[in-house]
């Protein structure tokens, strides 16, 4: 068990049915919950996946051992490591972390801009409920800042998940704008705006999450979604850059999805189409070279196909080692 939760009496359906739906959807997808009843009332036991079966990929058990051979199921989620000045992750929610180091001591009143290249939004409120001056881990209820290690910490609890870990730094009133690029047009127009704001907690009565939500009248947060990585990286004078890619931007066979070989909207290139996506992300990447204080790179096993991991783990590590910045 990595974490669990104390619903009020109130909020726990009786159907067992419906009890179980609530779960299912509300906790992050790389976790599992089951409900557990324990002197008269119910909880909630968080679990890592243990089968890789999960991961729907049938490449991805043979892909992770040529990463490290002790790799499990139910530790790939927690695989990093670093390559120069790139952070690299199995999973994303790895990239909170990240940067918090990279904005750890930073002197320099620049705002803030986002740069975000993924096959989906990552804008899920996590299960942090404001506090004081911050947040606390609806799990543990321990603090949640960000900083290194309470983010970490969080991430293991499942209160920070892939889906959710943009939010956190988004709360912060130093990033003035987010901008999400996608390889294939956007799913929605572009927003406009962010809200900071929070919303309920379906497993906890009277209870909040942080989140953000699109606006229709202008904020100080500004919000883009792009697919010309060029315009991603225009007009930045003046600012300083947080970089995240997630790998399924290049490709998106399965979409964590059981269901994937019967979908007709399957994000599939090729390898060399693969390799052409990363060229142009670098090319673009290169004319903001001096604003980039942190980049993170997420994997993304069970959406971004195992078939393409040597190509664009190949191209990340020669793009970084070259990029690496020497020991003082």
């Amino acid at each position: 068990m990595i974490a669990r939760l104390d619903p009020a009496p109130a909020d726990v359906p009786a159907d067992p049915d419906e009890r179980q739906h609530l779960l299912d959807t509300s906790l992050a997808s790389e976790t599992v919950g089951w409900w557990h009843e324990h002197d008269g009332r119910w909880q909630i036991r968080v679990e890592e996946f243990e089968a890789w079966e999960y991961f729907v990929d049938p490449g991805v058990r043979a892909a992770a051992a040529t990463l490290d051979t002790n790799l499990t199921a139910a530790t790939l989620r927690h695989w990093r490591r670093r390559i120069g000045r790139c952070h690299l992750s199995m999973n994303d929610a790895w990239t909170l972390p990240a940067w918090c180091e990279s904005l750890a001591g930073l002197q320099d009143d620049r705002p803030i801009v986002i740069l975000h290249a993924d096959d989906h939004d990552d804008l899920m409120p996590p299960r942090l409920r404001p506090a004081n001056e911050g947040w606390l881990d609806l799990f543990t209820n321990q603090p949640v800042a960000l900083d290194v290690e309470s983010t970490t910490a969080a991430i293991r609890s499942s209160a920070i998940g892939m889906g959710s870990f943009l939010v956190p730094l988004l709360h912060d009133q130093r990033v003035v704008e987010l901008r999400h690029l996608r390889a294939r047009p956007h799913r929605y127009p572009d927003a406009g705006w962010l809200a900071r704001t929070t919303t309920p907690e379906p497993l906890v009565s009277s209870s909040w999450r942080i989140a953000v939500e699109p606006s229709d009248r202008p904020t100080d947060l500004r919000f883009r979604r792009l697919v010309d990585p060029a315009e991603w990286v225009a007009d930045l004078q003046g600012a300083i850059v947080l970089v995240h890619i997630d790998l399924d931007y290049l490709a998106n066979r399965y979409d964590a999805d059981s269901n994937w070989a019967e979908r007709e909207d399957l994000f599939d290139p090729t390898d060399d189409e693969v390799t052409h996506l990363l060229d142009d992300l670098w090319s673009a990447l290169d004319q903001i070279e001096d604003q980039v204080i942190g980049t993170a790179i997420g994997i993304s096993p069970g959406f971004f196909p195992a078939d393409h991991w040597p190509t664009a783990l190949t191209s990340i590590e020669h793009r970084f080692r070259l990029h690496e910045v020497p020991d003082d």
